[in-house]
Parts: C-alpha cells; sequence; structure tokens
C-alpha cells in the first residue's frame, strides 16, 4: 500500500466535503434537517419539496463515506507497517526545548528500520509530569 493511496482518499474526502458544504449552502437543504423530530405533515411536505435536492446530496455523501473510510484505512494500514519511534523527554527539557522553538522529533520507521518520516512537534502550554 503506498501513501499515495492515503493522499488520494484523502484529497477525494476534503472535495466532496466541500461538494457537500456547497451544495447545501446553495440550495438551502441538509440531510440534518431531517434528523430532528418534526410533524408528520412538515416532515412529508419537507421531503416532497426537497427531494431533488436530497437525492442528490445522499449520493454525494455516500461517496465522502467511501472516501473518508477508505482514507482510514489506508492510514492504519500504513501505521500497522510502520514502526513509530517517539524520543521520551523530561518535561522539563520539553518546555525548554519548546522555548527555543526546537520541538520534540518523532521519527517513523519502516520494518527494516529505516527512517521514511521525520516530524517536528511543538509543546503547547505546560507539561505536568504525572507518576
Amino acid at each position: 500500500m503506498s501513501t499515495n493511496h492515503l493522499r488520494q482518499a484523502s484529497l477525494a474526502s476534503a472535495i466532496l466535503l466541500l461538494v457537500l458544504c456547497v451544495m447545501s449552502a446553495a440550495s438551502g437543504v441538509s440531510q440534518q434537517h431531517f434528523e430532528w423530530v418534526h410533524a408528520p405533515s412538515s416532515y412529508a411536505h419537507d421531503l416532497v419539496r426537497d427531494a431533488t435536492w436530497l437525492r442528490a446530496i445522499v449520493v454525494v455523501d455516500d461517496l465522502f463515506v467511501v472516501a473518508y473510510v477508505s482514507a482510514t484505512v489506508f492510514l492504519a494500514r500504513r501505521l500497522a507497517d510502520a514502526q513509530q519511534v517517539l524520543v521520551a523527554l523530561h518535561p522539563a527539557d520539553a518546555e525548554e526545548r519548546s522555548r527555543r522553538g526546537q520541538g520534540v522529533l518523532v521519527h517513523v520507521h519502516d520494518r527494516r528500520h529505516r527512517c521514511v518520516e521525520g516530524i517536528q512537534l511543538r509543546l503547547v502550554g505546560s507539561v505536568q509530569h504525572r507518576s
């Protein structure tokens, strides 16, 4: 499984979410309206009135679900194939590194212990030691 699949599924999810937002904003129709309790006559009237938009929104929403579930599966497989190694620092050291703008470096290694990614994390707020 390549990182490219993860990127493509993530990008598709983002685009489909944007399309859903634009469709709802442009039409004034959303699925969420029908997740609330309404009088049966009002509910039926709204379903008939907004039927065309609702069908389109449900189709795009189903595609969105497929895309983000795919992205989640690709991410889970990627993490399962990688071995994560975190650099553990004493809380005081982490705060000092954060003040200097250095943050904490996280390396992701593949099964052959080759570094495939390096991620710089910055500490926000204070760190408290818990025993």
